[in-house]
């Protein structure tokens, strides 16, 4: 299925990734970026940050709501839309 992807991708996952539900492991959130290949993508891997990191989620509790990534993922964000896909036409 990763092999018919050709739209520029940035993959963000932290080193505390884990699936509580399927399993899942941070290792295991890298596999789409190593599966892809021929297009221009980017795997960034937070320290520390795990799956609840990205959910901005403040009505599940507080383990969905920790505001310490969204800046840097904004960020990282931004500069990867103006260096990728903005120089690009799609």
């Amino acid at each position: 299925a990763f092999g018919r992807v050709a739209t520029p991708l940035l993959h963000v996952t932290g080193t505390l990734d884990h699936g509580y539900v399927e399993g899942a492991t941070p290792a295991d959130r890298e596999i789409p970026f190593r599966a892809i290949e021929g297009t221009p993508q980017v795997l960034a891997v937070l320290e520390g940050a795990p799956h609840a990191a990205f959910a901005d989620e403040a009505a599940a509790g507080p383990r969905w709501a920790d505001p310490t990534y969204y800046a840097r993922t904004a960020a990282l964000a931004v500069l990867w839309w103006q260096e990728t896909v903005a120089t690009q036409r799609l």
